[in-house]
């Protein structure tokens, strides 16, 4: 399996420059997100009761569908080219989060620290940023 490996530098919360590491596998159309510095980890909607993606989420999508890094169409819009992927964020030590066909799961971190790096990949996670994820 495949991955192309990046960083993009972003603001969080306290206005403070982050880096995000971030894993592309084109083939699967899944982005992992490592983002322990909340950058662009989804944040909870109390409106809604679910995690949505943010504003500075939608900023480094942008970045990345410009400079053509995902293999996606020209004509497409931005939000259809976000939504044709999976999108895990691996930020926070009690859940991963994945965004998937416009809707966030909410995966327990305890749920991932039985599987092995096959049984990981094979459940589309990036066993690199699962494990480091799970070591802080």
């Amino acid at each position: 399996m495949h991955f192309n490996e990046l960083e993009y530098k972003g603001l969080n919360l306290m206005d403070q420059v982050g880096t995000v590491e971030l894993a592309i596998n084109t083939d699967l159309k899944v982005i992992h997100v490592f983002d322990t510095q909340q950058i662009v980890d989804p944040e909870y909607d109390f409106q809604t009761k679910n995690y949505r993606l943010t504003d500075s989420f939608f900023k480094m999508a942008n970045v990345l569908l410009q400079k053509q890094l995902l293999e996606e169409n020209k004509e497409k819009y931005f939000q259809s080219g976000v939504d044709s992927y999976t999108w895990i964020f691996y930020g926070s030590i009690n859940a991963v989060k994945a965004y998937k066909n416009k809707e966030m799961i909410f995966v327990p971190s305890g749920e991932l620290t039985q599987l092995n790096e096959q049984q990981l990949m094979d459940q589309s996670y990036y066993p690199k940023y699962v494990f480091r994820l799970l070591s802080e």
